[in-house]
């Protein structure tokens, strides 16, 4: 008679589980809809939806927002009319590509089995669930990261056209989903350069990307008379993160709150409203030039606020828990359920991709391939290092952790079928690292819990 854990390893290896795992998700994400079906948009989600309805009438404005999300919602908006739960609904279509995108990807790098149980974990990963139903950015990030880690592997096997054009487009899309996001538009060119050592097809990634990007870019001249650098809040986050009056380890606070709130520094106040008072033209370079000039007055704050940056990035999220208690006024209770089970789910894919990072089985391709994908989070991630950063900012490269996670998970469960379990702890001089490495972890979570208990 068949254990367990081998009926479970034996339904993971079957390809219809796969669309019974995403059917499931989908299932889930529709309950999860008809909840917030009465409930308004709120936050960020809430001005993407402003600026769908603004490309969904044609009119001329200047975007303070990234266009791809925006462009999405009015294309549903043209298809079906407009609506909060056109503008909700519209996500589930980005849920299903993400998931079958990041099957496609860890069976790339494994086997279907490990694919399985990637989709499975993020269909019930709370954070994912919310963000599949209200439009944020998030999860079309998500979606572009997986998706372009695929076609880059793929491209390495073997080269095909349609391909290398593919992957210029998504990067482009994820340029205009995130404007920060321009770096890893350079770099995976780069990157391709490097592995396949033919500069010609760099260049023509690189070419396509420029070019599907500079079509927005001459959009918004057409509109403002001004060349804007995708949308207008960049220069805007690199200052909120460095002035005078930016806190040392809550470097997004000042984003979050607006500037006539009580709590909000008096000096700083009139330092915006300075600059604000400016030709929309000229505020761009004076946002930039007074975050410059203060990070070469004292870069000892810029290397204290970064160091936070980089701890408060790879805290675990409050977001959707927070949003339900203070935006939609839901039971206390349940926000802090949900902000619990995401700190939880959080905590044990990074900690198990921890570990998996110290394992020795790992084949040599596969350690290339996990290589990318941290190649590629660390690219995501640096903008936010310098500018500001929260604990939100991290959502799109959990998947690219979750799926050497669930390598490791997956050889743990058949280790664990034959008798012979791996150990939680990697072998030789490696434990040493690995405790370090989680002790570290751990104290970015201590710390921002201790850091946001008053909020709760």
């Amino acid at each position: 008679m068949k254990s367990t854990i081998q009926t479970g390893l034996d339904l993971m290896k079957s390809g219809s589980t796969t669309f019974v795992l995403i059917g499931f998700g989908l299932v889930v994400r529709i309950i999860t809809l008809m909840f917030f079906v009465r409930l308004p948009l709120v936050s960020d989600a809430r001005e993407y939806h402003y600026m769908a309805l603004q490309l969904f009438s044609g009119k001329d404005f200047s975007p303070f927002w990234p266009p791809a999300l925006p462009y999405f919602i009015s294309f549903f908006y043209h298809l079906f009319g407009i609506s909060k739960i056109i503008d909700r609904a519209s996500m589930l279509l980005l849920y299903l590509i993400f998931s079958v995108a990041i099957f496609l990807l860890t069976k790339e790098i494994s086997t279907s089995r490990a694919g399985n149980l990637v989709v499975l974990f993020f269909s019930i990963f709370p954070a994912f669930i919310y963000f599949s139903v209200e439009p944020f950015t998030q999860l079309p990030a998500a979606t572009c990261l997986v998706v372009a880690a695929y076609l880059v592997i793929r491209l390495k096997k073997k080269f095909h056209w349609l391909y290398l054009i593919l992957l210029g487009i998504i990067l482009a899309i994820l340029v205009l989903t995130r404007a920060s996001s321009i770096l890893i538009a350079a770099l995976i060119p780069f990157y391709m350069f490097v592995k396949t050592k033919n500069l010609g097809r760099s260049l023509m990634l690189l070419f396509i990307t420029i070019a599907v990007v500079s079509l927005w870019i001459v959009k918004v001249n057409q509109m403002t008379g001004r060349w804007v650098a995708v949308n207008e809040s960049n220069s805007v986050n690199f200052f909120i993160g460095n002035n005078p009056y930016t806190p040392l380890y809550k470097t997004w606070w000042l984003g979050s709150h607006r500037e006539w709130e009580p709590e909000v520094p008096i000096a700083f106040r009139e330092m915006l409203l300075d600059i604000k008072r400016n030709p929309p033209e000229k505020q761009d370079e004076l946002f930039i030039q007074a975050a410059l000039e203060h990070i070469v007055s004292r870069p000892d704050l810029f290397i204290i606020r970064t160091t936070s940056r980089i701890r408060t990035y790879f805290a675990f999220d409050t977001f959707a828990g927070s949003a339900l208690i203070k935006s939609y006024s839901v039971n206390k209770l349940l926000g802090l359920a949900v902000l619990f089970l995401d700190a939880s789910f959080y905590c044990v894919i990074m900690m198990v991709a921890i570990r998996s990072f110290f394992d020795p089985h790992l084949t040599s391709s596969q350690m290339q391939d996990v290589v990318l994908l941290l190649f590629i989070a660390m690219c995501y991630a640096i903008p936010y290092w310098i500018s500001l950063s929260h604990p939100a900012y991290h959502f799109p490269v959990v998947p690219l952790f979750g799926i050497p996670a669930m390598l490791f998970v997956e050889k743990w469960l058949e280790s664990r079928q034959k008798g012979a379990p791996m150990p939680l702890l990697p072998p030789g001089g490696k434990k040493g690292i690995f405790i370090l490495s989680s002790f570290i972890f751990f104290y970015i979570q201590i710390e921002w819990v201790l850091a946001m208990w008053t909020r709760i």
